[in-house]
């Protein structure tokens, strides 16, 4: 089945929608701020932070105006926190506040702080509010009142490109002279969420996959349909709204198993589309396939040496989410090319051993031409031998699931080879066999042996022997 493939994807609404409705949660991170040794006013200590996730960025602890400096260890610290309620010691800005920025690709929920504190001079109560990009000053949380540790919990969601300032806010009875100090070991916590659409979201950058080479991790969050036929699972071309990312391998044998092992919020069917072709152009489509994870079906009637590209996706009603990806081709024999080829013992007897062809690729024409006698189509083996003292030899084959096959003979190296036989049917039934007189002694010979047509790769049998 040919269809014509297109990058652009949908229209801006749904864009939009995807953006506000399907923001993918990175992780779940618990940010912890330090400050380094003793202080002393009236320099402020410069907060440090464990590893915010990616997009987001945390600004130094400062104190408000109406906060006069106390030296201390580990913390900020002040007094000046007389306020009867928080109300009226935000009026005097009398607290500790901290920013917490977005860039324009990231978005991030705050949930909770825990406040460390060490209050001298009397009980205090704990407030916690935030303004966000600016806007009014709201409350987060319930009041705390214990001296050491108050967590407060919310949900705030801040968007792209935007700042919350949180205010920390100790009061009580008038009481100028309290210390409280906000100290190292205080814990914010946020997720945070990535609006960008996976860097493989086209079929133009598809991410490369090795086949038998390591897996590769990836999401459907945030990504767009790129088909717009009903392919698959799908119903009804985009209207059915299937995200999905790109991969591309280039092919080692004729067929190719694509493993696709979903986690977290990746839900419903794995739907996978092979295709070959080009980006933007017409593609065909090779096969497809709608499986439960781990999926791991089989694609065949691959060319070796050519790109194909396949895409990842839910089935219908699926939610998007994080999956490994990887590609495993079978392995080709061994002696798939001159350079590995196998020895073969020349003995006073034919003494057959058994090879076999199955994965076997196609030998490079910029190593050696095209055998001259046969049908060949690549899926040949090698084999070399050391010519006897005799000068002559005589190569024999018996048949295995391979009933015709062919031979041909090579001086040289195995870089660069040169016919000198080559036989179709000459041994029993349609097998070949080559008889080599007059060569030199200790010498190395190169022997190819396809199937021929290469329609039925299988098993056979090889022997030397001298004549």
């Amino acid at each position: 089945m040919e269809i014509v493939f297109s990058d652009l994807k949908k229209s801006v609404l749904t864009f939009f929608l995807l953006l506000f409705v399907s923001y993918y949660t990175i992780a779940q991170s618990s940010v912890v701020v330090g400050g380094g040794g003793a202080i002393t006013c009236p320099a402020v200590p410069t907060a440090t932070w464990t590893t915010p996730p990616p997009g987001i960025s945390f600004s130094n602890w400062t104190r408000g105006s109406g906060v006069t400096c106390v030296s201390a260890n580990n913390a900020i610290s002040g007094s000046g926190f007389g306020g009867a309620t928080a109300a009226a010691s935000l009026a005097a800005n009398a607290y500790y506040n901290i920013s917490i920025s977005s860039d324009a690709t990231h978005t991030f929920t705050l949930q909770s702080l825990l406040w460390l504190t060490t209050v001298n001079n009397g009980p205090c109560n704990f407030s916690l509010y935030y303004s966000l990009n600016g806007g009014p000053i709201t409350v987060f949380g319930a009041t705390g009142n214990n001296t050491t540790s108050n967590t407060f919990n919310g949900n705030v969601n801040v968007g792209t490109s935007s700042t919350i300032v949180l205010y920390l806010v100790p009061y009580g009875t008038n009481n100028n002279t309290r210390n409280v100090r906000f100290e190292n070991g205080s814990v914010i916590t946020i997720s945070s969420a990535s609006t960008l659409a996976p860097i493989n979201d086209n079929c133009s950058s598809a991410q490369i996959i090795i086949p038998n080479g390591p897996c590769l991790s990836g999401t459907t969050v945030n990504a767009n349909d790129s088909w717009l036929n009903s392919i698959g699972c799908q119903n009804g071309g985009n209207n059915s709204f299937h995200p999905d990312v790109w991969y591309s391998f280039v092919a080692t044998a004729t067929q190719a198993q694509i493993g696709v092992t979903t986690s977290g919020t990746f839900t419903g069917n794995v739907e996978i589309i092979l295709a070959s072709g080009t980006c933007g152009g017409t593609f065909t489509i090779i096969g497809t396939q709608c499986l439960a994870s781990p999926a791991n079906p089989t694609f065949t009637g691959l060319v070796a040496g050519n790109t194909y590209y396949y895409s990842v996706s839910n089935a219908l009603n699926g939610i998007t989410g994080p999956f490994q990806t990887c590609v495993t081709a079978p392995q080709p024999p061994i002696n798939d090319n001159p350079c590995n080829a196998i020895s073969l013992s020349v003995n006073t007897s034919c003494i057959y051993s058994q090879y076999t062809t199955v994965n076997a690729t196609s030998t490079s024409t910029s190593i050696v031409s095209t055998p001259s006698c046969s049908l060949y189509s690549g899926g040949d083996v090698w084999f070399q031998l050391t010519i006897p003292a005799s000068g002559s030899v005589l190569i024999n084959t018996e048949s295995g699931v391979i009933t015709d096959g062919a031979l041909a003979v090579y001086t040289g190296n195995c870089n660069a080879l040169t016919e000198i036989a080559c036989d179709d049917d000459g041994g029993t039934g349609l097998m070949p066999v080559i008889s080599l007189n007059n060569q030199t002694p200790g010498s190395t010979i190169w022997v190819r042996f396809w199937e021929f047509g290469n329609d039925n790769s299988g098993t056979f049998g090889i022997c030397a022997s001298q004549i």
